[in-house]
């Protein structure tokens, strides 16, 4: 399952064994969503020059390594401890209260040059993000927050205040919600405006509404629905995605088992994979509104 293997680097523990380090991808059936990884091989040499996993000759599921386990949070060294513990262990699952937080982790991305203020984090509130004009189909800077997909199979779930993207302006309402995102072209996202929902998957820039709910709907089903900040979900299982809303015990799905396979490199093109994360747009002209996050998580399955 292991391809595009390649960009190595030699290196020498302080055991003397050596191994080499490069950049290569996990697909899923012959697709591949979450973009080049750091893969690990022993290396022996013989005749001055480095064998790769000898008799095997490529990369192994597992690799033994003789060294002491080494804890980023005991060593005073480490960037985690420099930095105030901000920054979440690559792979793990995470929950993001943003009533709580005074800064995000290094992890957290946007895309290409966002504007300063894009969003503003206040203590008991949340997060609020700045929704601007600029979609998620444009090679331009949208209001987009994200991290990077780590797994095959993982929820991610953000929790705002429909509140929010209440207005009074003519014209199209603001939305929000969860994007899982290839690329401009290639994207899936479940979006959000004062009175309903939609699932919208994007290939060639093109939107496909895969289903569509007014929020009376969903309160038939999640009695708490508007007693509690908005909560919505975005489930990927391989190579298919489910999105809806959540409350403790029950789910209202809008789209279910979606084909993402379009959201890979073998059809989207590139290799740094998807990242999934919370998007805000307001296409009105004037004074740009701001939603508000209450929580943002990620989790493996």
């Amino acid at each position: 399952p292991i391809k595009y293997v390649g960009h190595a680097d030699l290196f020498r523990t302080i055991g003397g064994e050596w191994f080499m380090v490069m950049l290569a991808v996990r697909s899923k059936k012959g697709y591949t969503t979450m973009g080049r990884e750091t893969f690990l091989a022993k290396v022996t040499w013989e005749n001055d020059w480095p064998v790769v996993n000898k008799g095997v000759g490529m990369l192994t599921d597992q690799v033994e390594i003789d060294l002491p386990e080494w804890d980023p949070v005991e060593d005073e060294h480490s960037f985690t401890y420099r930095t105030g513990f901000k920054n979440c262990i690559p792979g793990s699952s995470r929950t993001y209260d943003f009533t709580k937080k005074e800064s995000l982790g290094d992890e957290f991305l946007f895309l290409r040059n966002p504007s300063k203020d894009l969003y503003r984090l206040q203590k008991n509130e949340g997060l609020y993000l700045k929704a601007g004009n600029v979609s998620l189909k444009e090679q331009a800077s949208p209001s987009y927050l994200a991290i990077r997909q780590q797994h095959h199979s993982f929820m991610a779930t953000a929790c705002l205040d429909t509140d929010s993207l209440k207005t009074d302006k003519e014209g199209a309402d603001p939305k929000a919600g969860i994007a899982l995102m290839q690329s401009n072209e290639y994207h899936l996202r479940i979006e959000l405006s004062s009175g309903k929902a939609e699932a919208i998957l994007c290939e060639k820039s093109q939107d496909k509404v895969l289903g569509s709910v007014d929020y009376r709907e969903i309160e038939d089903t999640l009695e708490n629905f508007h007693k509690m900040p908005c909560k919505c979900f975005l489930r990927v299982t391989g190579l298919s995605a489910t999105l809806g809303f959540k409350d403790q015990n029950k789910e209202f799905v809008i789209a279910k088992d979606v084909d993402i396979k379009s959201l890979s490199t073998e059809v989207a093109g590139g290799f740094v994979g998807c990242t999934v994360g919370m998007y805000a747009i307001d296409e009105n002209e004037g004074e740009e509104r701001e939603i508000c996050f209450k929580e943002f998580s990620y989790a493996a399955l």
